[in-house]
Parts: C-alpha cells; structure tokens; sequence
C-alpha cells in the first residue's frame, strides 16, 4: 500500500480548529477598538456639523436647530435654505456615549449661540463629558467632568 501525500481528515480538523480558535480571540480584541473607534467618529461629526452650520449663518444668514432625539438616539441639526426647505443632518450617538443631558440649541442667523453645557457618560471609558457652548460665534469643546 503506498502513502498518499496530504492531510488526513483528523489533521484537517485539528488545523481548522485552531485556526477559528485564533480567529474568534482576534474578534474578541477588536470589539473595544471597535468602540473607541465609534465615540472618536460621533465626537468628530458633531464637530463637523457644528462647524457647517457656521458657515451657514456666515454665508447664508440661516440660522440651525440642534436637538437630540433620544428615539433614534442621535442628535439633529436642522436648517431651512434659501428656498425654505427643510433640511437634516443627523449624528447618531454610539451606542457607549449615553446622553445624560441635552437642552436643545438655537444656532441664529447671526451666528449667536446661548451658552450652555450638554453632558454625556461614557461607558467604554466610564467617564463623564461636558460639551461646553460658548457665547456668539464661539464653537465648543468637550472635557472630562472632575
């Protein structure tokens, strides 16, 4: 009898095994990445918008509202153009971020803000963060509550 040359079926499994084995811990290493990755994209989306919905005022002379729908559980900014279309941009907030606290927000035509503080908890980091708005054309920006 010869030896064929190949892999015997037990050998198979055995290698398959380990292979999904090393593939399974590799997708169990991503999920916080994952996260992490998740909140960086929210926090830089928001920002973006933000940002747009200056321009919009400078520009246009259009003022934008800033909700948070706690249903879909992201936060809209909302505008009309020139031709009084309604228009939305919404940021959908990850699943780690819970909004603990959000007023909603009147961006006006001139580019006046009311200041105020917004608040959310993260549960990927177990922090608390404070979304500060400063007055006029100031932006805001994000810290670590004490």
């Amino acid at each position: 009898m010869t030896k064929n040359k190949g892999f015997t079926l037990l050998e198979t499994l055995i290698v398959l095994g380990l292979v999904s084995l090393m593939f399974g811990f590799g997708a169990l290493k991503l999920q916080p990445v994952n996260a992490a990755s998740q909140e960086r994209h929210f926090w830089q989306g928001l920002q973006q918008n933000w940002q747009a919905s200056q321009t919009r005022a400078q520009g246009d002379n259009k003022g934008t509202e800033i909700n948070y729908m706690p249903t879909a559980n992201q936060i809209r900014f909302k505008w009309r153009d020139k031709k009084y279309n309604t228009h939305y941009s919404d940021v959908v907030v990850p699943s780690t971020i819970q909004v603990v606290s959000f007023a909603p927000l009147k961006m006006l035509a001139n580019g006046y803000v009311k200041a105020g503080t917004q608040k959310f908890h993260s549960t990927l980091t177990n922090k608390n963060y404070v979304m500060k708005i400063q007055l006029a054309w100031g932006g805001f920006y994000v810290e670590v509550a004490q």
